[in-house]
């Protein structure tokens, strides 16, 4: 339901307070000078952003929890995954870093303002959605919560933040963007594709697909 959803999410956030020390503001700058820094590398390499033993992808998201929870400034990640979609033209980079943002509390209050101006494409949509699953169920393992049951629909392991803003965005795609991405085939060859280098198993994939269609065509009615 939606009340564990957000429960959840509380969980999160009381145990990221827990833990919350205060950057200075040189600290800060500095960190935020490695994390463009870090941004404009991608458009030469780009990380691998699914896989959590990635040096590069693993610094990023450090660098963003650090800035938005240390350093008490949320809506800096948001400026620069703005800049990294319309400057530097680079999709992955802007999406990680918006899945990333969804998942830290601080972060919410600003998702909806610049999530719709840097999601362009279905495929934007569908990928920052995957890369917000990865990376909360990477947290719950990290806190000890086993997540076994592949049987669960996936999306609800996606932030609340996150499910609103994508139906509100959803609407927005025009009819040909969507020509190319809202029949089934389309979504499971994109799923396919990312089967081997995400190493997730036939029905975690499957789950994502069905939650990702789900989300398109229901409103849930626990969703007010």
């Amino acid at each position: 339901s939606v009340e564990e959803e957000e429960e959840a999410d509380e969980n999160d956030s009381e145990e990221e307070n827990e833990k919350i020390i205060q950057l200075t503001q040189s600290q800060l700058t500095s960190i935020k000078m490695t994390l463009l820094q870090s941004v404009c590398n991608s458009l030469i390499q780009e990380p691998q952003f699914h896989k959590n033993d990635n040096l590069v992808r693993n610094n990023i998201l450090s660098l963003i929890k650090s800035i938005a929870i240390n350093g008490g400034d949320p809506e800096f990640i948001f400026k620069v995954a703005l800049y990294c979609r319309h400057d530097l033209g680079i999709r992955s980079t802007t999406n990680f870093i918006l899945a990333v943002a969804s998942t830290i509390p601080q972060c919410g209050p600003y998702l909806s303002k610049y999530y719709h101006r840097c999601i362009q494409l279905p495929s934007d949509w569908v990928d920052t959605a995957t890369y917000a699953s990865i990376i909360r169920k990477e947290n719950k393992v990290s806190q000890g919560i086993e997540q076994n049951d592949n049987s669960v629909r996936v999306h609800r392991t996606l932030p609340t933040c996150l499910r609103k803003v994508m139906k509100e965005k959803f609407t927005s795609f025009d009819a040909y963007q969507l020509s190319k991405y809202d029949n089934e085939k389309s979504i499971k060859n994109k799923i396919k594709k990312k089967r081997e280098s995400f190493e997730e198993s036939k029905d975690e994939n499957d789950d994502l697909l069905k939650a990702l269609q789900e989300l398109i065509i229901h409103d849930d009615d626990d969703d007010d």
